[in-house]
Formats: C-alpha cells, structure tokens, sequence
C-alpha cells in the first residue's frame, strides 16, 4: 500500500476524533437576559442581506449577515411600533463561501421573533443578540389566533460552571407557550 495514502487515512481518523471548535453558551435565566438588554421587540424580519466583509478592519474578510426588521412592539427600550432595526452579525452564505456560528440564530425574511438586543447593533467585536441564541424566541400565530413563542437550541452547545469549572450542559428545554407569558417573564412587575 502507498505511504501517502496510509499516512492520509491516519491523518484523516487523528482529525475526525478531535472535537470540532464551536461557541460554548453558559444558560442565562431569563431575568439575566432581561437586566443585559438594552432593548427587548417582538419584530418582523423584512430583509436579510448576507455580505463578505472586513467590517473590524483586520485584513480578514468573511460572510456576515445585515438583519432589517420591523417593530410589532416594544417589552424594553425606546422602540415604537413601526420603527426599523438593523443589526449585523458574523456568518453567512456568499456565493460558494459560508460561515456558521453555532449557537448564532439564523434569520430569514418574513420571521416573527421576540429578540433580546443589547447597544452594539453593528459593531462587529460583538454579537447584538444577548445570550445568542437565548436571545431570540421564534413567534408564530397558534391556532386560536394568540401568538406563540419558542426558543431554537438545534445548533447550541451549553455548559455550565461547577466548582469553577466549566463542564457539559444539558440544552435548556425550549417548550411553545404562549408570548404574553415569555413577556411577563421577563418584565419586572412594577413595569407592567
């Protein structure tokens, strides 16, 4: 047998078994997502433009991702319904280049979603969303016409610190319910 090809079949099996790199969330309560969030919207998506970029200037240019998106209304911050939210995040699909960041919400044109947002909306050192993915619940109409809300954990790896030690997380359980109870969750009671 060719050298070339046992050291490549080796080389393959040593590269498989190692874990791949991926953002590791710790689960944030929702009353900690509330306190770090500058604003808090139920929005609808209008448009999602995916772009190569080297918005940080570091001569590394890579997909990331321009979310537009209209207010329905307001839990936190100054925004009225109406208003547009534009928000950048890293990760994309441009032409034949794509970039995936576990743990990064995807969004598509037409989604309804309560999100968690923090001041950077477009300061790519940081992601806008609060917690990542536990920042957004995706909203749905229900049958009966209330709208209803769940977190997407699909792509999320989490751990949690123990003893200063950070080890394997359970994904945090992501059930439908309805928004108006995600919403008094994380609203303090004096601000209802």
């Amino acid at each position: 047998m060719n050298c070339r090809l046992i050291l490549s079949v080796v080389g393959f099996g040593i590269a498989a078994s190692v874990p791949a790199l991926a953002v590791t969330l710790v689960p944030l309560a929702d009353a900690e997502l509330a306190s770090a969030s500058v604003r808090m919207v139920v929005v609808t998506v209008t448009q999602v433009t995916e772009s190569i970029e080297d918005p940080d200037g570091d001569g590394v240019a890579q997909p990331w991702t321009t979310v537009t998106a209209r207010v329905e209304s307001a839990v936190k911050g100054a925004d009225g319904a109406g208003d547009l939210l534009v928000f950048r995040q890293m990760g994309g699909k441009v032409g034949g280049r794509t970039l995936r960041i576990p743990g990064m919400p995807v969004f598509a044109a037409g989604d309804r979603a309560l999100l968690c947002l923090g001041e950077r909306l477009m300061d790519p050192k940081y992601t806008p969303l609060v917690g990542w993915a536990q920042g957004r619940w995706i909203v749905r109409a229900g049958d009966d016409g209330e709208d209803l809300a769940c977190r997407d954990y699909a792509d999320s790896c989490f751990a949690a610190v123990v003893n200063g030690k950070l080890l394997p997380a359970d994904r945090p359980e992501t059930p439908e319910e309805k928004l108006s109870d995600v919403i008094a969750r994380l609203t303090p009671q004096e601000v209802r």
